[in-house]
């Protein structure tokens, strides 16, 4: 069925594409860190593409639990936003591959419906690999360059994410939605990877520019894309620095952070279960990266 005329979908307008890979991002349980949406939402600024088309909400979710969000001045609303899930497209000048950006929110309800849209998606638009990107927060320490992983839905494509240094974990739990989406591209016979940016756990940020630098660096190259990824690595450079400030004032976390470097750098060495005071520590490094920002902005203005 074509695009135009299935429920809940919304197309903008038709680009000329080449072969297109597609990119998904996903905000909610996958995008711990904000690492997910925070990568793509800098390559679709950095790329400039353009919004194309769309998911409609209203099936897709329970808006008493992820309400829409107003916007009201001297008591008229000015805008009402309930979540998106937006296609971007951009032509790739130096790859036989065009690109397409999928950013969303990973819907409460009807799975296979939503997947089926953006496999809809796929078929019109002839693409040609899928890429979803997510995050996770796991026991990685912030000094070390941060962990990415891939799940796949073929055994072939290891080849292709070998050169990119990213982990291939075995994992048993529950799933996002990016298996649905990998289950349905291997049903097609559509080459599908899903990869991870592993977020520290006691780094609660709201978009870890460290673990987004990881992430993009590992997409820039699978995806055949010239980006500038300055702003990230110097926003990197700020959070580490930040943290190491934290570290002096703080000894347990300190303790924590060197048996998480000393389990990563021996080969399957078990991973240091968190300090018991871990949910604190939690807190006291949210408030400590906010006074930080806060003090960076009140020295700009």
């Amino acid at each position: 069925m074509a695009l135009e005329n299935q429920k809940g979908f919304v197309l903008h307008q038709r680009p000329e594409l080449r072969s297109p890979l597609l990119v998904v991002a996903l905000e909610g349980w996958p995008d711990a860190a904000g690492v997910s949406t925070g990568s793509l939402s800098y390559l679709r600024s950095r790329l400039q593409a353009r919004r194309f088309a769309e998911v409609l909400p209203d099936d897709f979710y329970v808006f008493t639990y992820i309400r829409p969000v107003v916007t009201t001045q001297d008591g008229v609303v000015k805008r009402l936003r309930f979540p998106r899930n937006e296609f971007f497209w951009w032509r790739n000048e130096k790859s036989l591959h065009d690109l397409i950006l999928f950013r969303g929110v990973e819907p409460h309800l009807q799975w296979h419906r939503y997947v089926g849209l953006i496999m809809e998606m796929a078929r019109e638009f002839d693409v040609s690999a899928l890429y979803a990107i997510g995050g996770v927060y796991d026991m990685v320490p912030h000094t070390w360059e941060p962990m990415v992983s891939a799940v796949m839905n073929d055994e072939s494509l290891k080849a292709r994410l070998q050169p990119h240094r990213v982990k291939f974990t075995s994992y048993e739990g529950p799933s996002s939605i990016h298996t649905s989406l990998l289950a349905a591209c291997r049903d097609r016979g559509l080459p599908a990877l899903s990869l991870w940016g592993h977020a520290p756990i006691y780094v609660r940020a709201e978009a870890n520019p460290k673990v987004c630098l990881g992430l993009l660096r590992r997409m820039v190259g699978l995806l055949e894309l010239d980006v500038d990824l300055t702003e990230v690595e110097e926003a990197a450079e700020y959070l580490d620095d930040t943290l190491s400030r934290f570290l002096e004032k703080n000894e347990e976390l300190r303790l924590y952070v060197k048996q998480l470097e000393e389990a990563c750098g021996a080969e399957g060495a078990e991973r240091p279960s968190p300090p018991r005071g871990m949910g604190k520590i939690i807190r006291d490094v949210e408030d400590f990266l906010r006074q930080e920002r806060e003090k960076g902005q009140g020295s700009q203005s």
